[in-house]
């Protein structure tokens, strides 16, 4: 089993020397389906990502197509920090404050409220993250 997740991309800008700004083009399921037209779900959005990869900026030019990899592990844990973490924080600050209170009002109000200390907190640590998640090119074949 195949333990990194690729992306297609195109380098479109160099900053400094060793870093690249990849833009990657992604797409929902529904973009693709035959049946877009006639659907209510009207999903089929196309979206632009810029990555900052760390890469020889000799070697991949402005205009280069590329493949942008990161290992399974770490997008795992990108899931985690971004997904898991922030819906077991509401929930268990929903059930605490209702356990104590009684006051279903205040338990969400304090549910939703807790979450922004914490999305601060990755704003702030936001450093360190980029130092553990990190992202390889390679050019397209």
């Amino acid at each position: 089993m195949n333990n990194t997740i690729e992306h297609p991309g195109i380098v479109k800008e160099i900053i400094n020397k060793q870093k690249i700004v990849v833009s990657i083009v992604s797409t929902s399921a529904c973009s693709q389906c035959h049946s877009k037209v006639a659907c209510t779900m009207n999903l089929s959005e196309i979206k632009e990502k810029e990555i900052e990869v760390e890469a020889n900026a000799f070697e991949f030019p402005i205009g280069t197509k590329v493949i942008v990899q990161m290992r399974m592990t770490m997008g795992l844990f990108a899931v985690f920090l971004t997904y898991i973490m922030p819906l077991f924080l509401l929930i268990t600050t929903v059930i605490i404050t209702f356990k104590f209170t009684k006051n279903e009002g205040l338990a969400g109000f304090l549910g939703l409220f807790i979450l922004v200390p914490y999305f601060l907190l990755l704003y702030y640590l936001n450093d360190k993250i980029k130092k553990r998640i990190n992202f390889t090119i390679k050019k397209c074949s």
